[in-house]
């Protein structure tokens, strides 16, 4: 939306779910369709008659199986119906789906709020994550030796392998703060049991501090500015919660300026260059951290180069003009 609202000209309209959707909705040229399935782009085709329906793919198939039905689908809508127009967040998303991957729209993210601020005051982070009923060793992030290392998102194994996480901890001197999405189902309780027991047979209570929260934008822009590095550890393994690729929460902390240690999957080592803007690491290796955060205190421009790297390809002004190009292409 923050992209859109950049085009000059143009009035936009959200819908926030499939049910919003009028039958009498024939005044729009182009929309765009960011919900999951064949059912939202279905009907979209059907109620908005004259304009051209842009399905947005923004997460990497799930499977052999998933791609090729995923394709089949577009195929088979698109003999009898020329105007749904598919595209991607990122080149490794369209390949993952063996679809044409010239039509691609990143995640945009929005630099003027996600930007580096003075240090936040590491009294207002731990009053901030007293809130969480699930918390443990919450008073390590008031001081200590080491960079401040920050996780936050879905605590299952696809996004988060604590066990890899922790033993690479275990060869380094930082200290870590995690902080687990909550979601319907309340597994995450469970999940920070586990954790919390492995952290202390690796004796590292007193550098490790995890929480169950989940982030308001403001809170988000605290803590990445309140931490040093932050760290993506995905797996290859089949994902429970997909992420976008590649993943916002990633590029925000890139353009509030911190450097990132990630994998080397996905559209990661395309995106993160090693010794310039971060470092897409091995988790099996537990020293590839500590060597990761080494390069990091090393290199003072890692930061800048993290922030470029949003400004150049997923900021609102860079997304717009994408957009504005794609319209005229279809005009």
């Amino acid at each position: 939306m923050g992209s859109l609202q950049k085009i000059a000209g143009i009035d936009i309209s959200t819908i926030g779910t499939i049910s919003d959707i009028s039958e009498l909705e024939n005044n729009y040229d182009y929309v765009h369709v960011v919900l999951t399935g064949l059912q939202p782009f279905a009907k979209a085709l059907k109620c908005f008659r004259r304009a051209i329906i842009f399905k947005h793919i923004v997460t990497p198939s799930t499977g052999f199986r998933n791609a090729l039905t995923t394709k089949i689908c577009y195929d088979i809508v698109n003999r009898f119906e020329n105007r749904l127009v598919p595209c991607f967040s990122s080149k490794f998303v369209a390949d993952s789906y063996f679809m044409d991957n010239r039509l691609l729209i990143p995640p945009s993210v929005d630099t003027s709020a996600f930007k580096n601020m003075e240090s936040v005051n590491a009294e207002k982070i731990v009053s901030l994550l007293d809130l969480s009923p699930v918390k443990s060793g919450i008073e390590n992030v008031m001081g200590g030796d080491g960079e401040m290392i920050l996780y936050s998102g879905p605590l299952t194994e696809d996004r988060f392998p604590y066990r890899k996480v922790l033993n690479a901890m275990k060869e380094s001197k930082s200290r870590l703060l995690i902080i687990g999405r909550p979601t319907n189902n309340g597994v995450e309780a469970g999940k920070i049991n586990e954790i919390i027991l492995y952290m202390k047979k690796l004796d590292l209570e007193n550098r490790v501090s995890i929480a169950l929260k989940l982030l308001t934008e403001d809170e988000k822009i605290e803590l990445l500015n309140f931490s040093d590095i932050i760290i993506q550890p995905f797996t290859n393994s089949t994902q429970l919660y997909v992420a976008v690729d590649p993943p916002l929460f990633l590029l925000e902390a890139m353009s509030c300026g911190k450097p990132v240690i990630t994998s080397e999957t996905y559209s990661f080592r395309f995106l993160i260059k090693n010794g310039y803007n971060g470092y897409a690491i091995n988790w099996d290796r537990s020293e590839e951290l500590n060597n990761a955060v080494e390069g990091c205190q090393r290199t003072a421009g890692l930061g800048l180069n993290a922030r470029q790297t949003v400004l150049q390809g997923f900021s609102h002004s860079f997304v717009s003009k994408k957009i504005e190009a794609l319209y005229d292409n279809y005009n």
